[in-house]
């Protein structure tokens, strides 16, 4: 075999440019669907770490929104509500009675914005957001340092916070925040006193919406919601939409249709609906287009393929052509016609594979390259929606190139059996021509 594809690199030497070509060709077919599919891949993993894990435990968002007005319902709007479009205590507890703990309701209160400060003297911009204890999971905090907020903070509405990592800086220095106080000042200028008992860290993840981005970039602190709402009564949560928890539940579509009727019968006002959406229903419209994305690699995948295979059998048959004198000798002096085939099928398949094998390199280098990228791009607009997630499916690559091996062989196959088929005499004669 060896001396094939000794005899193989010296019939490819003696005409380099058009060897080089000709593996251009499947370098850049394989090429293609190495970046292709990984930019596929990629965007689907994105969507499953940036959707699927943040909201995995499967948020249900039910909100009173203007007809004909389309709004998707993990976004916050500042704007009044109809009384008879406000959820009432009332009415959520009433909705949550029907699902016997399966369902809970995700409290989160509304962005206060003023200054926090250990030394009053140095105070830093900040935000306090009340939150229960499930939202490190819904918002996916890193706990660096302490803890987060637990069902006893909560019911106990005690005056303790979570603070970002930045927020930590800016107050604390390089000193350790735990078990230290912390002052908030709202615009009213009413200091309001928390206990540090965990630290947070942000680590580029894009959110939903340019306002979440902006919260979690931003120094922030999360108090229990319970607290919250005791230090700033006065101030109106955004009572036109709910998140609920659906843990529990696992037949959302059952659930989101109750929701839908439920809510629909007791909140009504002209002009205005309730609309319900689930997370999953958002992930699956993304996913169609992921699919399609994915069936258009495919129709590439096969183009290039196609074109590849093409170049290959053209050079092999001019290959054929240009060495009829050899071949007749070669015939003339004994030579099989398996050997003749296995030296042509030898050098198609060394053509496709060294092409596929350089365009897979380059393929998952450049596809790095591509990710970086994107993730600069994402920390620089943090309204984008996704985080950008590297995902090189091996499968895929490793089944590119067996397919420009087998591409190879059966491209080679025509000129070889071309070659082989070639009666000596009529070969010495024209090459004589």
């Amino acid at each position: 075999m060896m001396r094939y594809i000794i005899n193989a690199f010296r019939n490819m030497g003696q005409n380099p440019h058009r060897t080089v070509l000709t593996m251009l060709g499947i370098c850049i077919s394989i090429f293609s669907i190495v970046v292709f599919y990984t930019l596929g891949e990629s965007i689907n993993a994105s969507i499953q770490t940036s959707f699927g894990s943040r909201d995995g435990h499967n948020q249900i968002y039910v909100e009173a929104t203007e007809k004909h007005h389309q709004h998707s319902g993990n976004q916050h709007r500042e704007q009044e509500y109809p009384p008879e479009m406000v959820f009432t205590d009332t009415i959520i507890n009433e909705f949550l009675s029907k699902w016997d703990g399966q369902v809970t309701l995700f409290q989160e209160s509304p962005e206060r914005t003023g200054k926090m400060y250990t030394d009053p003297a140095e105070k830093a911009g900040c935000a306090v957001v009340g939150l229960g204890d499930d939202g490190q999971f819904v918002y996916e905090m890193e706990i660096s340092a302490g803890r987060f907020l637990t069902k006893d903070d909560v019911a106990q509405k005690q005056p303790v916070a979570v603070i970002s990592s930045v927020t930590a800086e800016l107050c604390f220095g390089n000193g350790d925040p735990l078990g230290n106080y912390i002052w908030f000042e709202d615009e009213a200028q009413i200091p309001h006193q928390y206990t540090v008992i965990g630290v947070y860290q942000y680590h580029g993840t894009t959110y939903d919406t340019p306002e979440l981005n902006r919260l979690m970039l931003s120094p922030t602190a999360f108090i229990p919601y319970t607290q919250w709402h005791e230090q700033f009564p006065g101030s109106e949560n955004n009572t036109g939409m709910v998140r609920f928890n659906t843990t529990g539940i696992s037949d959302t579509n059952k659930m989101r249709n109750i929701a839908q009727t439920y809510f629909s019968s007791c909140m009504q006002h002209e002009g205005w609906e309730i609309e319900v959406t689930l997370m999953s229903d958002a992930l699956q419209s993304i996913q169609k287009y992921v699919d399609l994305f994915k069936q258009f690699i495919t129709i590439i995948a096969i183009v290039s393929f196609i074109i590849g295979g093409i170049g290959i059998m053209n050079v092999m048959l001019i290959s054929a052509q240009e060495r009829v004198r050899e071949i007749g000798i070669k015939k003339s002096l004994g030579a099989k016609n398996r050997t003749i085939i296995t030296e042509f099928l030898t050098e198609a398949v060394i053509l496709s594979s060294g092409g596929a094998a350089i365009g897979m390199l380059l393929g998952i280098l450049f596809s790095y390259d591509l990710s970086n990228i994107c993730k600069l791009i994402s920390r620089q607009m943090p309204s984008l929606n996704l985080s950008p997630v590297l995902y090189i499916p091996v499968n895929a690559v490793l089944l590119a190139f067996a397919g420009s091996l087998l591409l190879g062989i059966l491209c080679g196959v025509l000129p070889a059996v071309h070659a082989a088929k070639m009666n000596p005499a009529d070969a010495l004669r024209s090459d004589a021509r």
